[in-house]
């Protein structure tokens, strides 16, 4: 390391040396990227996923969620968390709204509404039972439907959502304890959940990607189709297109995934990835950067037959899990890689050379940026780098310690990077000794002129 700032004592933006390559640059931010301002200590404050940005369209106002202290376990349906406003040019927060339909995660998926006005969306319950809510933060009027929201289509004409009352059985982390049961929940693959679609203007909803109709694979694991949910829905740049998960935890604790692609009506289904597939951004209207697997080994089949559960297989598989870094990613072949959305070209590597671990990738406004983190490494820090795509270069921003107190992986704090709407700023979510905070960085210095 050449030379280290600290910032509240908390947190170090290191100066990196220069990694030689003809083609690729691994460089410093010239100058330093600054913490501009964080959220108070007198509550927890986070955001949430990587895929939205929490800033209204004139970024006066930056959206997030509200706490009381820390929790030592998920939140239980009970635990309440509020919805807030980060007013910038008063520094004043303000209620937008309460819910205990949220988790660490990706929170209430509280987002700004696209279109005019200045629109809040979040779930809540409604009815008691699984709904959300959209408030004017200027008027004040309110609506609710009696359905969540999970993504928005950028006209803002309509949402999808996966049954967080499924996750909430299945995926603990992602759904929502307060749900009562949703249809289908005992049944591995069930018809009468899945995918919906809501329609914001008249609040109709209806199934539109049932489970069972999902493909099948090859994920049985040698014990019968395994107990399928949906999650992590997305709409390309141009609301043409979309993408999900269907995952699935297999005998031998592994999390399976399925990677489709669909038209937002919820036909043309394909499946464009497979086995080990993780977190993504769009680069374009058919591109997407995905950190994946393309292992030379048949692990898929292998499961299939049950060998991963096998007593003199496991100790291989815990060997392996437990790598770390360059030679887990060559070894696997887990890199990040760009894929087509349409299956129409192979999955090509995406500069394994900068980045060999897997992180929460978004693309600055402009398109010609990407803001990537990582997960902790041996010392407990979270890197912070921006990839320039022009440039073909990695600049190292922002090293973040990783403060969760508790053991339960769960309860992790991702910084989970989300640039602002002029590309200048980038915020994310930390964790000091179990208490949560929102700081934002001015990324400016680490731009090319």
């Amino acid at each position: 390391m050449a030379g280290t700032q600290a910032i509240d004592g908390d947190w170090t933006i290191d100066s990196l040396t220069t990694v030689p390559n003809s083609e690729l640059r691994r460089v410093a931010s010239p100058t330093g990227c600054a913490v501009i301002a964080r959220t108070p200590d007198d509550a927890s404050y986070f955001f949430g996923f990587h895929d939205i940005s929490p800033w209204s369209a004139d970024g006066r106002y930056l959206l997030m969620h509200r706490f009381d202290g820390e929790l030592a376990g998920l939140p239980d349906g009970s635990d309440e968390a509020e919805i807030v406003i980060w007013d910038r040019s008063s520094g004043e927060f303000r209620v937008v709204g309460r819910t205990t339909t949220w988790n660490l995660q990706q929170g209430a998926r509280a987002m700004w509404l696209p279109g005019p006005g200045r629109q809040v969306a979040y779930n809540r319950l409604v009815d008691g039972g699984a709904g959300c809510e959209i408030v004017d933060i200027d008027s004040g009027a309110r609506r609710t439907f009696g359905t969540t929201i999970g993504a928005v289509s950028p006209d803002g004409r309509y949402a999808l959502t996966p049954s967080y009352g499924r996750l909430a059985r299945y995926w603990k982390a992602y759904g929502y304890q307060a749900l009562p049961p949703p249809p289908g929940l005992d049944a591995p693959g069930p018809a009468e959940d899945g995918i919906w679609r809501l329609d914001l203007a008249t609040g109709e909803h209806r199934l539109i990607v049932p489970i069972s109709e999902l493909p099948r694979g090859d994920a049985r694991d040698g014990a019968g189709e395994p107990y399928r949910f949906v999650t992590h829905l997305s709409f390309n740049p141009a609301g043409t297109r979309i993408v999900f998960y269907d995952r699935s935890i297999t005998r031998d604790g592994a999390l399976y995934s399925r990677f489709l692609s669909a038209t937002p009506e919820g036909t043309g289904l394909r499946v464009i990835a497979d086995e080990k597939v993780s977190h993504f951004c769009w680069l374009d209207e058919k591109t997407l950067l995905v950190w994946m697997r393309r292992s030379l080994l048949p692990i898929t089949r292998i499961r299939s037959a049950g060998l991963l559960s096998n007593p003199l297989v496991k100790p291989l598989l815990a060997f392996v899990r437990s790598l770390k870094g360059r030679f887990k990613s060559s070894m696997l072949r887990e890199s990040f890689y760009e894929l087509d959305v349409d299956g129409a070209a192979a999955p090509h590597p995406f500069e394994p050379a900068l980045f060999s671990q897997d992180g929460h990738p978004m693309l600055s406004p402009d398109g010609r940026y990407i803001v990537i983190d990582a997960y902790p490494d041996g010392r407990g820090r979270i890197p912070l780098a921006i990839y320039d795509r022009l440039a073909r270069r990695r600049v190292d921003i922002a090293d973040f310690q990783h403060g969760v107190v508790v053991t339960d992986s769960d309860l992790k704090c991702d910084f989970h990077p989300r640039w602002n709407r002029d590309g200048t700023q980038i915020c994310g979510d930390v964790c000091t000794m179990g208490r949560r905070s929102v700081v934002i960085l001015d990324v400016r210095p680490a731009l090319a002129p």
